[in-house]
C-alpha cells in the first residue's frame, strides 16, 4: 500500500498502544517484529521513490518510534523483569535441572523469593539444550516429534518431550543440513 509517512507512522502508533494498553506482553513482541518487517519494506519502496535523504530520514522516525515503545514497555511491566530473570536462570541448564524432570528437581526460586515463569524457564532451557545437541550431533539423531528427548536420553536422564521449538526439534532431528534447507 502506498501511504504517506505519516499514516503510515500513525497506524503504527495505534498498533503499538492498542497492544500496550491490552497489556499483552507476547502480542508486544509479534507487533515489533511486524513493526520492524512493515519498517524494512517501507523503506525499500521510499528509497525508489525518494532516494537515501528521505528514507533514512523516515526510518529514523520510525525506528525511534518502536525503540522508545519497546522500552517503555519493559520498564512498565514487571513481567519483563520476572522473565529476564527467568531466561538467565534457564540458561545454565547445568545448573538448573528442573527442566530436564520438573517431579525430582524443584522449579528454582527468583532473587526476590517467587517462583520463576514455568513456562519461560521450559522454553529457554529447552533452547539452549537443543542447540547444544545440535553442536553434539550436526547431522540430526534422526527426524521425529520426540528427536529432542531421544537426543537428551543418550546422555542423561531427561522427562521431556519435543523442544517447544519447531526450528529446535528440527534441528536435533535432521540437523544443521534440515536447518539450511528449510530457511531457503
Amino acid at each position: 500500500m502506498r501511504l504517506p509517512l505519516h499514516a503510515v507512522v500513525l497506524a503504527l502508533m495505534l498498533a503499538l498502544l492498542s497492544t500496550y494498553l491490552a497489556g499483552a506482553r507476547n502480542g508486544i513482541l509479534g507487533v515489533l517484529f511486524l513493526s520492524f518487517s512493515a519498517l524494512t519494506l517501507y523503506l525499500i519502496e521510499t528509497q525508489r521513490q525518494h532516494g537515501a535523504r528521505r528514507t533514512f530520514a523516515a526510518g529514523a522516525i520510525l525506528l525511534t518510534l518502536v525503540v522508545g515503545f519497546a522500552g517503555v514497555s519493559y520498564h512498565s511491566d514487571a513481567r519483563w523483569r520476572t522473565f529476564v530473570e527467568t531466561a538467565t536462570i534457564a540458561w545454565d541448564i547445568d545448573e538448573s535441572l528442573a527442566w530436564r524432570d520438573s517431579h525430582r528437581y524443584p522449579f528454582p526460586r527468583l532473587a526476590n523469593g517467587d517462583l520463576i515463569d514455568s513456562s519461560a524457564y521450559v522454553r529457554v532451557a529447552f533452547i539452549h539444550a537443543g542447540l547444544r545437541e545440535i553442536g553434539k550431533h550436526p547431522l540430526g539423531v534422526g527426524y521425529g516429534r520426540n528427536a529432542f528427548v531421544h537426543a537428551l536420553r543418550q546422555t542423561e536422564d531427561a522427562q521431556v518431550g519435543h523442544a517447544h521449538s519447531g526450528w529446535i526439534d528440527l534441528g536435533v532431528g535432521g540437523g544443521i543440513p534440515a536447518l539450511v534447507l528449510w530457511a531457503e
